[in-house]
C-alpha cells in the first residue's frame, strides 16, 4: 500500500497534508478510548456517581464491563489499524518519533519556544515535545493495559493480593498523570493560538504550508524535496 506524501498547494494560502486517513484514525481510536475509559473509570471509583448510574440501569458490573471492553478498543484499535490501514505510513511515523538529533535536544531546553512566535530549533515532522509526549502515553498504554489485566482477574486468585493492591495503586497514578498529559496536549492542540493550526491536520488532513514550515520547517522542506525529485524522475522517465 503506497504512502500517501504530503501535497501542497499553489498559491498563498497552500495547504499541505499533514496526516492521511489511517494516522488520522488511529489518533482518534486512541483518543476516543481513552476519554471513554475514563468516564467509565470515574463511575467506577466515585461510589456516589456509581450509585447514579445504577439509577438509570447501569449497575456497577455493568460499568466494570464497560471498561473492560473499551480498554480492548483502547489496546487494540491502533493496532488494527496498523494491520488493516496505511501499514507503512504509521512505520514512518514511528520511525521519525524514534529519531532524534540536536535540534531535538535544544528545543528540551527550551519548550516554550513552541508556544511563543519567536524562533525555536527546526524540528521535523514532530517536535521532541510531541516525542516525549508519544513515548509516555505508549508507556502509560502498556502499564493500564498489565494493571487493568491483574485487577480484572482479581477474583481468580491467578495474582497474590499484594500484586493486586499495587496495581490498583499504579493504575490510579498512570491515570492521573495521563489525564494531565491528555490535558495538556489538548489546550496545545485545540487551545493555544500559535499551535492550534495544526489541529485541522487530525480532523482534514491538512494544515497551512506557512504555519507546518515555521512549526516543521524540516519535515516541509524533505516532503517537498522528495515530490521535486519524483517530478524530475517523471520527467526524466517521458
Amino acid at each position: 500500500m503506497a504512502i500517501s506524501r504530503p501535497q501542497a498547494q499553489a498559491g498563498p494560502s497552500a495547504r499541505i497534508e499533514r496526516f492521511n486517513f489511517t494516522e488520522r484514525g488511529t489518533h482518534w481510536t486512541h483518543s476516543i478510548g481513552f476519554l471513554l475509559l475514563l468516564l467509565t473509570g470515574i463511575f467506577l471509583y466515585f461510589p456516589p456517581l456509581g450509585q447514579a448510574a445504577a439509577g438509570v440501569g447501569l449497575s456497577h458490573l455493568t460499568m466494570l464491563n464497560l471498561h473492560v471492553l473499551t480498554g480492548t478498543f483502547y489496546l487494540g484499535g491502533p493496532l488494527l489499524w496498523w494491520l488493516l490501514g496505511n501499514r507503512r505510513s504509521l512505520n514512518r511515523d514511528l520511525e521519525a518519533l524514534d529519531v532524534w538529533d540536536d535540534d531535538d535536544i535544544a528545543f528540551l531546553k527550551s519548550p516554550l519556544g513552541v508556544v511563543k512566535e519567536g524562533v525555536a530549533p527546526p524540528q521535523g515532522r514532530f517536535n521532541a515535545g510531541q516525542k516525549v509526549n508519544t513515548i509516555l502515553l505508549f508507556a502509560s498504554a502498556l502499564g493500564f493495559g498489565v494493571t487493568g489485566l491483574i485487577m480484572w482477574q482479581s477474583n481468580t486468585h491467578i495474582f497474590p493480593q499484594q500484586l493486586i493492591q499495587g496495581s490498583v495503586n499504579l493504575h490510579d497514578i498512570l491515570t492521573i498523570l495521563t489525564t494531565a498529559l491528555v490535558a495538556g496536549h489538548i489546550y496545545l492542540a485545540a487551545l493555544h493560538p500559535t499551535t492550534r493550526p495544526g489541529l485541522s491536520g487530525i480532523f482534514s488532513g491538512y494544515v497551512d504550508r506557512a504555519w507546518a514550515l515555521h512549526h516543521h520547517p524540516k519535515w516541509v522542506k524533505e516532503q517537498e524535496g522528495d515530490e521535486e525529485a519524483a517530478r524530475g524522475a517523471g520527467a526524466d522517465v517521458t
